[in-house]
């Protein structure tokens, strides 16, 4: 038996804000007043879907849709599935490639 879609999505939504959390509790803030219901309101997000190969091991991209230019900016990667290592080491080159300076 699977978990409904409905349960994980509302299960990583909470996942990937626990972790947006802890990934920015250091950042440097201005303080002022503002409303929002997300936690990085003016954030622009980018997706890069990557799927490990069982025999090789080694991590593929199944899905990039990333901002035009990364350089100069400050970006987060959530793995929740970091096991080995080898999804966030071809995130560093996909993104590498985009940014290169970066």
């Amino acid at each position: 038996m699977g978990t409904p879609s409905p349960l994980f999505r509302l299960l990583c939504d909470e996942l990937v804000t626990l972790l947006a959390y802890g990934a920015t509790r250091h950042v440097r803030v201005e303080t002022g007043s503002a409303w929002s219901t997300r936690l990085l309101p003016t954030a622009e997000v980018g997706f890069l879907g990557l799927v490990r190969d069982e025999t090789t091991l080694q991590a593929s991209t199944y899905a990039e849709r990333l901002p035009a230019d990364l350089g100069g900016r400050q970006g987060y990667a959530l793995d929740p599935m970091l096991a080995t290592g080898g999804t966030l080491v071809a995130r560093r080159a996909t993104c590498s490639a985009v940014a290169p300076n970066r």
